[in-house]
């Protein structure tokens, strides 16, 4: 569903009363990559000039987990799990092969000339917002999820997987096999470097 309500941009995968949400959402300022009332955030928000690629910072703690929710971002035998199991949320690599899912949903996403595209054609996959700057694309293999000169980039490019906000720091990376959740000058560091995690 892509749907703009009250000036806000959705690109939501939404159960209704069932709670799942993939909502990009700029309300006071804030962008959300959200599922809410579910407690999972994988959230962009610039908060008294903090940046959070976040689940919860809580009593200091910084989460990408929210275990026995079954929320996993993993890398597991080269394949890219982004999974809500028993919600049935898949964003999955296999086999070169990106599925943003909601199983025996099928999930398409489309507004042409609105420049915004959530589509899967020929296996390659567009999120797309022109002008926006927003990219979610799968081409020849390649990932984008990318904010231009908002500086935002989820890009996979010849096997590399780059979540970055450039100036701001973020990387969420694999290079070479080796993965880096990492924020710059902010000192996080969420790494698995030949292997090792």
């Amino acid at each position: 569903m892509i749907e703009r309500h009250q000036g806000k941009l959705y690109d939501t995968m939404e159960r209704h009363q069932g709670k799942l949400y993939d909502t990009m959402e700029r309300h006071q300022g804030k962008l959300y990559d959200t599922m809410e009332k579910g407690m999972m955030y994988d959230t962009m928000e610039r908060h008294q000039g903090k940046l959070y690629d976040t689940m919860e910072r809580h009593q200091g703690k910084l989460y990408d987990t929210m275990e026995k929710g079954m929320m996993y971002d993993t890398m597991e035998k080269g394949m890219m799990y982004d999974t809500m199991e028993k919600g049935m949320m898949y964003d999955t690599m296999e086999k070169g092969m990106m599925y943003d899912t909601m199983e025996k949903g099928m999930m398409y996403d489309t507004m042409e000339k609105g420049m915004m595209y959530d589509t899967m054609e020929k296996g390659m996959m567009y999120d797309t917002i022109e002008k926006g700057m927003m990219y979610d694309t799968m081409e020849k293999g390649m990932m984008y999820d990318t904010m231009e000169k908002g500086m935002m980039y989820d890009t996979m490019e010849k096997g590399m997987m780059y979540d970055t906000m450039e100036k701001g720091m973020m990387y969420d990376t694999i290079e070479k096999g080796m993965m880096y959740d990492t924020m710059e000058k902010g000192m996080m560091y969420d790494t698995m470097e030949k292997g090792m995690m």
